[in-house]
Protein backbone atom coordinates (compact mmCIF):
# COMPACT_ATOMS: atom_id res chain seq x y z
CA UNK A 1 0.00 0.00 0.00
CA UNK A 2 1.11 3.31 -0.83
CA UNK A 3 1.76 5.35 2.18
CA UNK A 4 -0.20 8.73 3.25
CA UNK A 5 2.16 11.84 3.72
CA UNK A 6 0.24 15.11 5.93
CA UNK A 7 -2.26 12.73 7.25
CA UNK A 8 -4.79 16.08 7.82
CA UNK A 9 -8.53 14.68 7.42
CA UNK A 10 -8.96 14.83 3.73
CA UNK A 11 -5.81 16.18 3.16
CA UNK A 12 -4.18 13.07 0.68
CA UNK A 13 -3.70 12.54 -2.66
CA UNK A 14 -3.78 9.01 -3.45
CA UNK A 15 -2.05 7.25 -6.07
CA UNK A 16 -4.59 7.08 -8.97
CA UNK A 17 -5.33 10.71 -8.41
CA UNK A 18 -1.77 11.22 -8.90
CA UNK A 19 -1.26 9.95 -11.92
CA UNK A 20 -4.26 11.53 -13.47
CA UNK A 21 -2.93 14.42 -12.73
CA UNK A 22 0.56 13.69 -14.03
CA UNK A 23 -0.28 12.03 -17.27
CA UNK A 24 1.21 15.06 -19.29
CA UNK A 25 4.38 14.91 -17.01
CA UNK A 26 4.88 11.41 -17.43
CA UNK A 27 4.90 12.00 -21.46
CA UNK A 28 7.40 14.73 -21.14
CA UNK A 29 9.88 12.45 -19.25
CA UNK A 30 9.37 9.98 -21.83
CA UNK A 31 10.32 11.84 -24.63
CA UNK A 32 13.05 13.56 -22.68
CA UNK A 33 14.81 9.86 -21.78
CA UNK A 34 14.16 8.17 -25.40
CA UNK A 35 15.51 11.33 -27.34
CA UNK A 36 18.78 11.79 -25.57
CA UNK A 37 20.06 8.75 -27.00
CA UNK A 38 20.25 10.82 -30.79
CA UNK A 39 22.83 13.78 -29.16
CA UNK A 40 25.47 14.67 -30.68
CA UNK A 41 28.71 16.02 -29.61
CA UNK A 42 27.68 19.46 -27.48
CA UNK A 43 28.19 22.69 -29.55
CA UNK A 44 27.94 20.49 -32.77
CA UNK A 45 25.58 19.78 -35.31
CA UNK A 46 22.82 17.09 -34.41
CA UNK A 47 20.42 16.97 -36.99
CA UNK A 48 20.51 17.21 -41.26
CA UNK A 49 17.09 18.06 -41.96
CA UNK A 50 15.70 14.70 -40.84
CA UNK A 51 18.02 13.15 -39.86
CA UNK A 52 19.98 12.86 -36.59
CA UNK A 53 23.49 12.58 -36.23
CA UNK A 54 24.34 11.06 -32.99
CA UNK A 55 28.26 11.16 -31.52
CA UNK A 56 30.56 9.49 -33.02
CA UNK A 57 29.11 10.63 -36.42
CA UNK A 58 29.13 14.38 -36.69
CA UNK A 59 29.11 17.00 -39.35
CA UNK A 60 32.55 18.61 -39.05
CA UNK A 61 36.17 17.86 -37.60
CA UNK A 62 36.02 17.73 -33.58
CA UNK A 63 32.45 16.42 -34.07
CA UNK A 64 33.02 12.99 -34.91
CA UNK A 65 35.52 10.22 -33.77
CA UNK A 66 37.54 9.76 -36.57
CA UNK A 67 37.41 11.15 -40.25
CA UNK A 68 35.35 8.08 -41.27
CA UNK A 69 32.16 9.21 -39.07
CA UNK A 70 32.49 11.89 -41.26
CA UNK A 71 28.18 12.96 -42.77
CA UNK A 72 28.21 16.06 -45.15
CA UNK A 73 25.19 17.95 -44.88
CA UNK A 74 23.96 18.96 -48.32
CA UNK A 75 22.09 21.97 -47.93
CA UNK A 76 21.62 22.81 -50.63
CA UNK A 77 19.14 20.31 -51.27
CA UNK A 78 15.48 20.87 -49.73
CA UNK A 79 15.22 19.46 -46.95
CA UNK A 80 19.09 18.88 -46.41
CA UNK A 81 20.21 15.63 -47.18
CA UNK A 82 22.85 13.85 -45.20
CA UNK A 83 26.00 11.65 -46.96
CA UNK A 84 28.81 9.50 -45.61
CA UNK A 85 31.80 11.19 -46.04
CA UNK A 86 32.62 12.96 -49.75
CA UNK A 87 30.76 10.72 -51.74
CA UNK A 88 27.09 9.97 -52.76
CA UNK A 89 26.10 7.23 -49.95
CA UNK A 90 22.61 9.06 -48.77
CA UNK A 91 22.31 8.13 -44.80
CA UNK A 92 18.78 7.65 -44.08
CA UNK A 93 19.26 6.54 -40.25
CA UNK A 94 22.19 6.48 -37.94
CA UNK A 95 21.65 3.99 -35.18
CA UNK A 96 24.14 3.20 -31.88
CA UNK A 97 23.19 0.21 -32.24
CA UNK A 98 26.09 -0.47 -34.36
CA UNK A 99 23.31 0.15 -38.05
CA UNK A 100 23.87 2.87 -40.54
CA UNK A 101 20.62 2.82 -43.28
CA UNK A 102 21.67 3.83 -46.80
CA UNK A 103 21.06 4.26 -50.08
CA UNK A 104 23.17 4.80 -53.66
CA UNK A 105 21.66 4.52 -56.96
CA UNK A 106 24.32 2.69 -58.51
CA UNK A 107 24.08 -0.17 -56.34
CA UNK A 108 21.75 -2.35 -58.86
CA UNK A 109 24.11 -4.29 -61.88
CA UNK A 110 22.69 -5.48 -65.23
CA UNK A 111 23.18 -7.47 -67.85
CA UNK A 112 21.43 -6.63 -70.71
CA UNK A 113 20.42 -8.14 -74.63
CA UNK A 114 19.08 -7.17 -77.65
CA UNK A 115 18.59 -8.81 -81.28
CA UNK A 116 22.37 -8.61 -81.47
CA UNK A 117 23.26 -10.66 -78.58
CA UNK A 118 24.50 -8.85 -75.03
CA UNK A 119 24.25 -5.58 -75.75
CA UNK A 120 25.19 -3.57 -72.22
CA UNK A 121 27.26 -5.02 -69.32
CA UNK A 122 29.23 -3.04 -67.12
CA UNK A 123 31.29 -4.80 -63.82
CA UNK A 124 31.38 -2.42 -61.12
CA UNK A 125 33.50 -3.23 -58.00
CA UNK A 126 31.50 -1.84 -55.03
CA UNK A 127 33.59 -0.94 -51.47
CA UNK A 128 33.16 0.48 -48.11
CA UNK A 129 35.56 1.25 -45.90
CA UNK A 130 37.04 -1.29 -43.10
CA UNK A 131 34.64 0.50 -40.57
CA UNK A 132 31.73 -0.42 -42.23
CA UNK A 133 30.51 -3.80 -43.40
CA UNK A 134 27.14 -5.08 -45.21
CA UNK A 135 24.71 -6.30 -42.14
CA UNK A 136 24.37 -9.71 -42.90
CA UNK A 137 21.19 -10.37 -41.20
CA UNK A 138 19.34 -7.42 -42.52
CA UNK A 139 20.17 -7.67 -46.19
CA UNK A 140 19.35 -10.22 -48.99
CA UNK A 141 20.89 -10.68 -52.37
CA UNK A 142 18.02 -9.86 -55.18
CA UNK A 143 18.25 -10.88 -58.77
CA UNK A 144 15.46 -10.40 -61.14
CA UNK A 145 15.11 -11.38 -64.52
CA UNK A 146 13.77 -14.18 -66.73
CA UNK A 147 16.85 -15.73 -68.06
CA UNK A 148 18.74 -15.01 -65.38
CA UNK A 149 21.73 -16.46 -62.93
CA UNK A 150 22.69 -14.13 -60.91
CA UNK A 151 26.09 -13.92 -58.38
CA UNK A 152 27.50 -11.76 -56.02
CA UNK A 153 31.02 -12.21 -56.00
CA UNK A 154 32.98 -11.11 -52.77
CA UNK A 155 36.07 -10.84 -51.06
CA UNK A 156 37.17 -9.04 -48.23
CA UNK A 157 40.61 -7.86 -48.86
CA UNK A 158 41.30 -7.55 -52.62
CA UNK A 159 45.02 -7.19 -53.54
CA UNK A 160 46.06 -3.72 -55.33
CA UNK A 161 44.95 -4.44 -58.83
CA UNK A 162 41.51 -5.11 -57.06
CA UNK A 163 41.88 -8.43 -58.99
CA UNK A 164 39.44 -11.42 -57.58
CA UNK A 165 41.98 -13.58 -56.75
CA UNK A 166 41.44 -12.79 -53.12
CA UNK A 167 37.82 -14.19 -54.05
CA UNK A 168 36.05 -15.78 -50.30
CA UNK A 169 33.13 -16.31 -52.29
CA UNK A 170 30.64 -16.75 -54.17
CA UNK A 171 26.63 -16.91 -53.98
CA UNK A 172 23.83 -16.41 -56.24
CA UNK A 173 20.26 -17.30 -56.99
CA UNK A 174 18.57 -17.90 -60.44
CA UNK A 175 15.12 -17.03 -61.89
CA UNK A 176 13.32 -17.96 -65.19
CA UNK A 177 10.13 -18.09 -66.76
CA UNK A 178 8.65 -18.02 -69.89
CA UNK A 179 5.71 -15.81 -70.16
CA UNK A 180 5.24 -12.17 -68.01
CA UNK A 181 2.13 -13.56 -66.59
CA UNK A 182 3.97 -16.71 -64.95
CA UNK A 183 5.15 -14.71 -62.22
CA UNK A 184 3.03 -13.60 -59.29
CA UNK A 185 3.59 -9.75 -58.05
CA UNK A 186 5.49 -10.05 -54.79
CA UNK A 187 6.86 -13.00 -54.99
CA UNK A 188 10.77 -13.96 -54.74
CA UNK A 189 10.67 -17.17 -55.22
CA UNK A 190 12.41 -18.25 -58.45
CA UNK A 191 9.88 -17.08 -60.89
CA UNK A 192 11.10 -13.73 -62.28
CA UNK A 193 12.84 -13.02 -58.59
CA UNK A 194 14.62 -14.37 -56.28
CA UNK A 195 16.51 -13.71 -53.28
CA UNK A 196 18.93 -15.02 -50.82
CA UNK A 197 21.59 -14.90 -48.06
CA UNK A 198 24.51 -13.58 -47.95
CA UNK A 199 27.57 -14.07 -45.49
CA UNK A 200 28.84 -11.62 -42.57
CA UNK A 201 31.90 -9.37 -43.02
CA UNK A 202 31.36 -8.74 -46.81
CA UNK A 203 32.80 -5.19 -47.84
CA UNK A 204 33.95 -5.56 -50.99
CA UNK A 205 31.91 -7.15 -54.01
CA UNK A 206 31.01 -6.92 -57.51
CA UNK A 207 27.92 -8.77 -59.51
CA UNK A 208 28.43 -11.38 -62.01
CA UNK A 209 25.56 -12.44 -64.52
CA UNK A 210 24.82 -15.29 -67.04
CA UNK A 211 21.94 -16.17 -69.26
CA UNK A 212 21.81 -19.91 -70.95
CA UNK A 213 19.80 -18.13 -73.93
CA UNK A 214 20.86 -14.61 -73.89
CA UNK A 215 17.29 -13.55 -73.25
CA UNK A 216 16.06 -14.52 -76.76
CA UNK A 217 12.76 -16.07 -75.87
CA UNK A 218 11.94 -13.63 -73.29
CA UNK A 219 13.45 -10.14 -74.79
CA UNK A 220 9.98 -8.88 -75.81
CA UNK A 221 9.72 -8.33 -72.16
CA UNK A 222 12.71 -8.84 -70.10
CA UNK A 223 15.50 -7.80 -71.79
CA UNK A 224 18.10 -7.30 -68.88
CA UNK A 225 18.44 -8.86 -65.79
CA UNK A 226 19.31 -7.31 -62.58
CA UNK A 227 20.92 -8.11 -59.14
CA UNK A 228 21.34 -6.09 -56.02
CA UNK A 229 21.84 -5.48 -51.95
CA UNK A 230 18.77 -4.25 -50.68
CA UNK A 231 17.39 -4.28 -46.96
CA UNK A 232 15.26 -7.35 -46.17
CA UNK A 233 11.29 -6.48 -46.59
CA UNK A 234 12.34 -3.48 -48.41
CA UNK A 235 11.57 -4.36 -51.91
CA UNK A 236 8.88 -5.71 -53.81
CA UNK A 237 8.42 -7.48 -57.00
CA UNK A 238 6.33 -6.54 -59.63
CA UNK A 239 6.09 -7.90 -63.32
CA UNK A 240 6.63 -4.32 -64.91
CA UNK A 241 10.25 -4.41 -63.16
CA UNK A 242 11.33 -7.04 -65.37
CA UNK A 243 10.38 -4.93 -68.55
CA UNK A 244 11.51 -1.66 -67.11
CA UNK A 245 15.17 -0.93 -68.73
CA UNK A 246 15.69 1.90 -66.31
CA UNK A 247 15.27 -0.35 -63.34
CA UNK A 248 18.87 -0.12 -62.66
CA UNK A 249 19.01 3.23 -61.67
CA UNK A 250 15.99 3.40 -58.80
CA UNK A 251 17.83 3.25 -55.28
CA UNK A 252 16.79 0.85 -52.55
CA UNK A 253 17.82 1.18 -49.02
CA UNK A 254 20.64 -0.83 -47.48
CA UNK A 255 21.87 -2.05 -44.08
CA UNK A 256 25.30 -1.14 -43.48
CA UNK A 257 27.16 -2.13 -39.69
CA UNK A 258 29.45 0.27 -38.35
CA UNK A 259 32.07 -0.56 -35.38
CA UNK A 260 34.82 1.61 -33.62
CA UNK A 261 38.56 1.14 -35.09
CA UNK A 262 39.47 -2.27 -35.56
CA UNK A 263 40.83 -3.06 -32.09
CA UNK A 264 39.16 -5.69 -29.70
CA UNK A 265 37.43 -5.04 -26.73
CA UNK A 266 40.58 -6.26 -24.53
CA UNK A 267 43.08 -4.23 -26.70
CA UNK A 268 41.21 -1.26 -26.94
CA UNK A 269 40.59 -0.90 -22.92
CA UNK A 270 44.05 -1.32 -22.31
CA UNK A 271 44.39 2.89 -24.08
CA UNK A 272 41.88 4.74 -22.14
CA UNK A 273 42.74 7.99 -24.33
CA UNK A 274 41.47 6.58 -27.38
CA UNK A 275 38.63 4.04 -25.96
CA UNK A 276 35.38 5.26 -27.18
CA UNK A 277 33.36 4.01 -24.08
CA UNK A 278 32.01 6.35 -21.32
CA UNK A 279 31.27 6.16 -18.27
CA UNK A 280 28.27 3.73 -17.17
CA UNK A 281 28.69 2.35 -20.26
CA UNK A 282 31.08 -1.09 -21.84
CA UNK A 283 32.61 -2.33 -25.19
CA UNK A 284 30.52 -5.06 -26.65
CA UNK A 285 32.14 -7.42 -29.58
CA UNK A 286 30.00 -6.84 -32.70
CA UNK A 287 28.33 -9.13 -34.91
CA UNK A 288 29.99 -8.25 -38.35
CA UNK A 289 33.11 -6.75 -38.73
CA UNK A 290 36.61 -5.99 -36.83
CA UNK A 291 36.64 -2.91 -34.42
CA UNK A 292 34.15 -2.76 -31.01
CA UNK A 293 30.96 -1.21 -30.29
CA UNK A 294 29.87 0.34 -26.59
CA UNK A 295 26.82 -0.04 -24.50
CA UNK A 296 25.31 2.16 -22.06
CA UNK A 297 24.64 -0.76 -18.58
CA UNK A 298 22.12 -2.35 -17.82
CA UNK A 299 19.73 0.59 -16.11
CA UNK A 300 21.26 3.66 -18.03
CA UNK A 301 20.60 4.35 -21.40
CA UNK A 302 21.34 7.31 -23.79
CA UNK A 303 24.44 7.62 -25.76
CA UNK A 304 27.73 5.84 -24.87
CA UNK A 305 30.12 7.47 -27.01
CA UNK A 306 29.12 10.83 -25.19
CA UNK A 307 31.05 11.56 -21.47
CA UNK A 308 28.31 10.57 -19.28
CA UNK A 309 26.05 10.33 -22.16
CA UNK A 310 24.38 7.25 -20.42
CA UNK A 311 21.89 8.03 -17.97
CA UNK A 312 19.59 6.38 -15.28
CA UNK A 313 16.39 5.69 -16.76
CA UNK A 314 13.06 5.41 -15.12
CA UNK A 315 10.74 7.81 -14.48
CA UNK A 316 10.23 10.63 -11.47
CA UNK A 317 6.80 10.95 -9.72
CA UNK A 318 5.42 13.49 -7.14
CA UNK A 319 3.43 13.35 -4.59
CA UNK A 320 1.65 16.55 -3.84
CA UNK A 321 0.56 17.28 0.04
CA UNK A 322 -2.86 19.38 -0.37
CA UNK A 323 -6.27 19.52 1.09
CA UNK A 324 -9.64 18.37 -0.96
CA UNK A 325 -10.18 21.47 -2.73
CA UNK A 326 -7.11 21.70 -4.14
CA UNK A 327 -7.44 17.69 -5.69
CA UNK A 328 -7.53 19.25 -9.00
CA UNK A 329 -4.47 20.82 -9.27
CA UNK A 330 -2.71 22.31 -12.51
CA UNK A 331 1.00 21.37 -12.86
CA UNK A 332 2.43 23.24 -15.87
CA UNK A 333 5.74 21.35 -16.47
CA UNK A 334 7.88 23.83 -18.57
CA UNK A 335 11.09 21.30 -19.02
CA UNK A 336 12.08 17.84 -17.07
CA UNK A 337 15.13 16.43 -17.04
CA UNK A 338 15.87 12.83 -15.11
CA UNK A 339 17.63 12.95 -12.57
CA UNK A 340 19.40 10.49 -10.58
CA UNK A 341 19.26 11.79 -6.90
CA UNK A 342 15.57 11.25 -5.27
CA UNK A 343 14.80 15.13 -2.97
CA UNK A 344 12.77 16.81 -0.83
CA UNK A 345 11.78 20.84 -1.78
CA UNK A 346 9.40 23.12 -0.57
CA UNK A 347 7.95 25.31 -3.12
CA UNK A 348 6.12 28.75 -3.13
CA UNK A 349 3.18 29.13 -5.97
CA UNK A 350 4.05 29.74 -9.61
CA UNK A 351 8.12 29.36 -7.98
CA UNK A 352 11.06 27.43 -10.02
CA UNK A 353 11.86 24.23 -8.40
CA UNK A 354 15.23 23.04 -8.59
CA UNK A 355 16.65 19.63 -7.78
CA UNK A 356 19.17 17.73 -7.75
CA UNK A 357 22.43 19.05 -9.70
CA UNK A 358 20.27 21.05 -12.00
CA UNK A 359 18.79 17.54 -13.62
CA UNK A 360 15.12 19.14 -13.17
CA UNK A 361 13.33 22.19 -13.56
CA UNK A 362 9.51 22.70 -13.30
CA UNK A 363 6.45 25.00 -12.43
CA UNK A 364 4.25 24.14 -9.85
CA UNK A 365 0.55 26.11 -9.65
CA UNK A 366 -1.88 26.12 -6.68
CA UNK A 367 -4.49 28.32 -5.16
CA UNK A 368 -2.76 27.13 -1.92
CA UNK A 369 -0.11 29.26 -0.48
CA UNK A 370 2.66 26.43 -1.01
CA UNK A 371 3.07 23.05 -1.72
CA UNK A 372 5.30 20.54 -0.97
CA UNK A 373 7.03 18.31 -3.38
CA UNK A 374 8.73 14.37 -3.27
CA UNK A 375 10.25 12.86 -5.91
CA UNK A 376 9.85 9.17 -4.24
CA UNK A 377 9.63 6.46 -7.45
CA UNK A 378 13.02 6.55 -8.58
CA UNK A 379 13.82 3.86 -11.50
CA UNK A 380 17.69 3.50 -12.51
Amino acid sequence: MPREWGKKPGAVMGFGCMFRDLAVFAVLVTIMATSVAAQGKPGCQSNCGNISIPYPFGTANGCNISSHFFIRCNTTLNPPKAFLGDGDLEVLDISLDGSLRVSYNYLIGHDCYNSSGRSLYPQLLFSFSEYFTISHTRNKFTAIGCDTIAYIEAFFEPDSSNSISKKNFSTGCLTFCGDAGDVINGSCSGIGCCQTAIPRGLNWFYFNFSSPRNHSHVLSFNPCSYGFLVEDGAYKFHASDLWDTNFGKNDYPVILDWTIGNQTCEQAKMDPKSYACKQNSDCTVPENGPGYLCKCNPGFQGNPYLSYGCRGKGFNFFSIILNVRDRSLAMNLEHVIIHLEATIVHALKGSRVMAGKMEQVAVLYSSRRTVRVFSFLLLH
